[in-house]
This record gives structure tokens, C-alpha cells and sequence, in this order.
């Protein structure tokens, strides 16, 4: 019968190197359905039946759970992000970089990818504010809402998917050729 392996035999000397090749699309993966998620959730608010209602409690509800749901989820985004980045320009451009040019290539457009998010702060915040002002809460908060998805939809398939789909198709080539 097979004993199950040590941890000392499942740190080999490519470890470092497979963990370094694989970890940026893990992460660029759990960013991405958090990007999802954000769809999932922030969209119950506008939803027609709940916008069709005349005291428009989805808007005087959002006053209160957007600056809550900010301040949970911007620290996932500053942990995801910029270690997907980081880890992505690591791949293409140090001293551990990636053998396979073309490979290469893909972790270097997942990195600017990645820093292309932060592009898009200020609007992020200037929404934020619109969602979150408490000055007649109501259709202005939903209005805002509707703007977020609307931007929220733009940078996921301008730059999030993209990022995401780069580092995708960079590992599958670097698994393929075998870790290097």
C-alpha cells in the first residue's frame, strides 16, 4: 500500500518555480469571480421589480450596503490585484522568468492587464459616492447602481477578462512544455 509522501518530499527544488508559474492564475481566478460575484449581488438592486416600487427601497437600502460592501471587498482587491501583477511581471521580466518567449509574452500582458484595473479608480469612487449618498436616498442611488454594473461590465471584459485569459493561455503553455 502507497504511504501518503511527506511535506519534505513535496518541496522539491521546482516548487518554488511551479508555485511562481501556476499562483498568478489562481489568484487572476479568484479576482475574476469576485468580479462576477460583484454582478451577482449589486445586481438584486435594480432589478425591475424592486426599481418599479414607488418608495425605491433598493436605493435607501444601497445608502448603508455599499460603504459596507467597499469596505470588505477593496482590501481583496488590493490583495488580488497587485499580487496577480506582481507575480505576473515576475514570470515575464526577473530573474525567474519564464523560458517560453511566447509564454512570456502573456505573463507580460497579464501584468499591464492587471495594472490597467487601477485605471479606472477615480470613476469607481465618483460611482461609489453617487451609490452611497444619503441626500434623498432613493432613484439617484439606483441610477448610481446601474452606472457601477455599466462600468463594472466595461473594465471586466476590457481588462480583467483579458487578464485573466492571458495568463490562462501562458501557463497552458508553460505546463506544456513543462515547468521552465
Amino acid at each position: 500500500m502507497p504511504t501518503a509522501p511527506t511535506p519534505a518530499a513535496l518541496w522539491g527544488p521546482q516548487t518554488g518555480l511551479v508555485l511562481l508559474r501556476l499562483t498568478p492564475l489562481v489568484i487572476s481566478s479568484a479576482s475574476l469571480m469576485f468580479s462576477w460575484a460583484q454582478h451577482l449581488f449589486f445586481g438584486n438592486f435594480v432589478n425591475s421589480q424592486l426599481s418599479a416600487q414607488p418608495d425605491h427601497p433598493a436605493g435607501k437600502v444601497l445608502v448603508h450596503y455599499m460603504p459596507e460592501a467597499m469596505r470588505r471587498g477593496v482590501p481583496a482587491i488590493l490583495a488580488l490585484y497587485p499580487s496577480a501583477m506582481a507575480l505576473a511581471f515576475a514570470n515575464s521580466l526577473g530573474g525567474y522568468k519564464v523560458v517560453h518567449p511566447v509564454a512570456r509574452r502573456f505573463y507580460l500582458a497579464s501584468g499591464v492587464l492587471s495594472l490597467a484595473h487601477f485605471y479606472f479608480v477615480p470613476r469607481v469612487k465618483r460611482i461609489v459616492a453617487a451609490i452611497s449618498a444619503a441626500k434623498d436616498p432613493g432613484v439617484r442611488n439606483e441610477d448610481a447602481m446601474r452606472d457601477w454594473l455599466a462600468m463594472h461590465t466595461q473594465r471586466s471584459l476590457l481588462v480583467n477578462f483579458p487578464a485573466w485569459l492571458c495568463l490562462f493561455v501562458g501557463t497552458v503553455l508553460v505546463v506544456s512544455e513543462g515547468i521552465a
